[in-house]
């Protein structure tokens, strides 16, 4: 399992943001946002990272002549607990890197984590590795780098790490950084396009009339720069003690989710055939040749031979649905596919279900497509449907679908 999704949460109540990387690190795609449970059907036969931002972790450098890992368990809380606000039992305590009587700790509190945890879990998703965002900073960049989006702000130099909301980054950044041309002041700025305004605000803040080094728009997300992070081993897991993971990838997930994996995989591979029979000849055909193939192995790993990929899953989903998923999901899906069929260039991405409805990620050539899928389930089979989001990528719209029956 050398794939990985990383998925990147600041809050809870916030969209959350994920990407597929494959064993060179590389990313499959481009980087999604939505409700976390769309991601669910990207975790199968993956590990999850989750990338999470402060302020509720902190990060501290000790001076401790100890080696043995778990005696600087037992001691950390001591010598942290008169620079803490909260009681030691309440707290989290992990230890990261250690150089020589040095000793890297990030704090937390048992609760924040543990709400976390079962937020991730109630949308269907394990996660395997944790990380604070401030901790996986590409540093091969030789100097500090200061990371904003519109929401966060996270630092990391060799001595300091923290994440802040970018509000209280600016009340606070004076006292954090008192003197003009301090390490904040001299590091490397990453932000994207939408908190491309905020750059003054920043060097304002920081008390400099601009940053010495020339700051550097990283796009719309700062994610791939996370997820550049976690391939290379950056930043230290969270998961650890009573919050290590238990090592099963389908452990305690919804009994419906290997026939929705099916689902999926059944219903993108009706968008690969409406596809093939508009695509010709060329690399394109093999491609496509290739991709259902994968598709194909991922939703059934025990069969090797593959005869019509299509009817296999079909048969494969009608002995799992029985006793594993409500017959409504798979009637549901089974007319959305249809309807996003008749789509010319409309592929599909992900589907999740819950409580009489479903949610569908897709891709479309416009907006007008995903309109065209909403009038027609409304008027031939009276779903409810509402577009969630309608996001122009480059040449393509992706789209957020939800599903119900009509009331």
């Amino acid at each position: 399992m050398n794939e990985k999704l990383v998925i990147r949460i600041t809050h809870i109540k916030l969209p959350a943001e994920w990407t597929v990387l494959d064993a060179q690190g590389n990313r499959m795609g481009f980087p999604q946002k939505g409700e976390l449970q769309i991601a669910a059907p990207f975790a199968r036969q993956r590990q999850v990272v989750v990338i999470v931002s402060g302020p509720d972790i902190t990060f501290h450098r000790l001076t401790l002549p100890i080696r043995s890992r778990k005696q600087l368990l037992q001691a950390v809380p001591f010598a942290l607990e008169e620079s803490l606000s909260e009681d030691i039992d309440q707290l989290h305590f992990v230890i990261g890197k250690l150089r020589n009587d040095k000793v890297d700790t990030y704090v937390c509190r048992h609760d924040w984590l543990e709400n976390l945890i079962s937020h991730i879990k109630d949308s269907g998703i394990n996660p395997d590795i944790m990380v604070p965002d401030f901790s996986v900073i590409d540093s091969a960049r030789e100097r500090p780098v200061l990371a904003m989006d519109e929401d966060v702000i996270a630092y990391c130099d060799e001595s300091r790490q923290w994440s802040l909301p970018n509000d209280v980054f600016q009340q606070l950044a004076p006292s954090m950084f008192p003197q003009v041309g301090s390490d904040a002041s001299a590091s490397q700025l990453l932000h994207t396009d939408s908190s491309a305004h905020r750059v003054g605000l920043i060097e304002k803040a920081l008390g400099v009339e601009s940053m010495p080094n020339k700051p550097i728009n990283v796009g719309d997300s700062l994610l791939p720069v996370f997820a550049a992070g976690v391939h290379a081993n950056l930043g230290v897991n969270l998961l650890q003690g009573r919050f290590k993971a238990s090592g099963s990838r389908g452990a305690g997930q919804r009994n419906w989710r290997i026939p929705a994996a099916l689902a999926a995989a059944w219903l993108l591979l009706l968008s690969a055939n409406l596809l093939f029979e508009w695509i010709q000849f060329g690399k394109q055909d093999k491609q496509l040749d290739q991709a259902i193939e994968q598709v194909f192995h991922t939703a059934l790993p025990g069969v090797n031979r593959m005869v019509n990929p299509r009817a296999q899953i079909e048969q494969e989903l009608n002995r799992r649905g029985g006793n594993q998923l409500e017959s409504d999901f798979l009637a549901l899906l089974a007319i959305s596919g249809v309807a996003i069929g008749k789509e010319p260039g409309t592929l599909f991405n992900a589907v999740s279900y819950s409580e009489g409805q479903i949610e569908i990620s897709l891709n479309a050539s416009n907006v007008q497509s995903l309109d065209n899928i909403k009038q027609y389930l409304t008027e031939h089979h009276g779903l409810r449907v509402e577009i969630l989001s309608a996001d122009t990528q480059e040449n393509n719209v992706v789209g957020q679908l939800r599903i119900s029956r009509g009331t």
